[in-house]
């Protein structure tokens, strides 16, 4: 369907993918400072009050893991079934490298909600610094500030060349995935001519080349793990020398020394993985152009469920306009080749009109052609493809 019927709830879910970000980096910097304090408390043998800020630390940090994971999962469910639902049209009708390319735009579309959590992470950590300053001093923030700005470029740089590989791996798996279902097709004819090892080998040598990409794809991935590690370590490792000078000097405690340290790695942990997935974005929005690519439809605030105004589906053809409301019904007639069915693909976003506009109210439009296939099994299994739905419904759904 359109992008817009598709998107209806999106604005919500990103809303709350940000809100989880800012929450994330809010309970973490919170976090790392009950555990200075629990360690401080360590040392200073007061093993009661330790004991029950380190287990505090420990259970919060669980508890952010678990319900992070959750979410994602959940938002890359919900995110893959409806866009999944979007594209089926297309994804029957496409050829096999298109196939790829349109499942490959649905996986990089579903990180959007994990992507916009970690962006709001690392803005939110940024709050670090004040911390930080409070804690260890003008010299951590600036230890800090300018280590992260000299980290900058290495980020672009390896996203940059990440993006790349990328390319390299979706056109080559693309190239595999058509040669491997032509061949498949044309297993008859290879039989006849003698000629299967022929196919085999060319399939092995396509499988080479994009296992080839794949290992590049993972020494680009490591180069920039060792840069963003090196720059984090350097940063951590420098406040943590000034503040064990200071509280050498007896000129900080423990607990406000320990904090700035680890206030250090939580910003820098944020950032890092902001880093490592900055090239996703890109992918996803991407992935958006690609599948909502020439299947604009407006929503229709008013009544009707369809509205069909002065659409013309070829250059000759004479404009039509309809309204459907629901459980309305619309008669189509006229010789093969007219364009019943174009009509219909227009009406329901899956072509682009020559000229008029499309309306549609936010619900579901369900479309059953003529050449529809029925899976191996009953009546009813080819009713619910799997969902688990009553007698009572399906038998309310045959007879209306």
């Amino acid at each position: 369907m359109s992008e817009v019927v598709a998107d209806q709830n999106a604005n919500e879910k990103m809303t709350l993918s940000k809100t989880v970000g800012v929450l994330s980096a809010v309970f973490s910097l919170a976090s790392a400072i009950v555990l200075s304090y629990g360690l401080r408390d360590l040392v200073d043998s007061r093993t009661t009050r330790a004991f029950f800020l380190l287990s505090i630390f420990v259970l919060s940090r669980a508890f952010m893991y678990v319900t992070l994971d959750e979410y994602a999962a959940h938002a890359e469910r919900s995110y893959r079934k409806r866009w999944r639902t979007v594209s089926s049209y297309r994804l029957a009708t496409s050829t096999p490298g298109e196939i790829h390319s349109l499942d490959t735009a649905i996986d990089n579309l579903c990180a959007e909600p994990a992507l916009a959590v970690v962006q709001y992470c690392a803005a939110t950590s940024l709050l670090a610094l004040a911390p930080i300053f409070y804690f260890g001093g003008w010299l951590c923030v600036l230890i800090v500030v300018v280590l992260m700005g000299l980290s900058i470029p290495a980020y672009i740089s390896a996203g940059r060349a990440t993006v790349r590989s990328l390319e390299d791996f979706h056109q080559r798996r693309s190239s595999l995935v058509a040669r491997q279902l032509r061949l498949l097709r044309s297993m008859t004819d290879l039989r006849a001519l003698g000629a299967v090892d022929f196919g085999a080998d060319e399939i092995a040598a396509a499988s080479d080349a994009e296992n080839r990409s794949v290992l590049g794809g993972v020494r680009v991935a490591i180069r920039s793990t060792l840069v963003t590690e090196f720059m984090s370590g350097v940063s951590v490792g420098l406040v943590a020398m000034v503040v064990g000078i200071r509280l050498w000097h007896h000129s900080i405690g423990l607990g406000p020394a320990l904090g700035a340290v680890l206030m250090t790695a939580e910003m820098y942990t944020a950032l890092r993985r902001y880093g490592s997935e900055f090239h996703r974005r890109d992918d996803a929005k991407t992935a958006r152009l690609l599948l909502s690519a020439g299947h604009e439809i407006h929503t229709n605030t008013g009544t009707w469920l369809l509205e069909v105004d002065a659409v013309s589906t070829a250059a000759p053809a004479l404009p039509v306009s309809f309204q459907l409301g629901d459980g309305g019904r619309i008669r189509l007639q006229g010789p093969s080749g007219v364009g019943k069915s174009s009509l219909i693909d227009t009406s329901l976003g899956l072509r682009e009109p020559v000229s008029g506009s499309v309306r549609c109210s936010a619900k579901r439009i369900g479309l059953i052609r003529s050449d529809n296939h029925f899976v191996v099994g009953s009546l009813r299994e080819n009713l619910s493809l799997g969902d688990r739905i009553d007698d009572v419904r399906i038998r309310d759904v045959v007879c209306s």
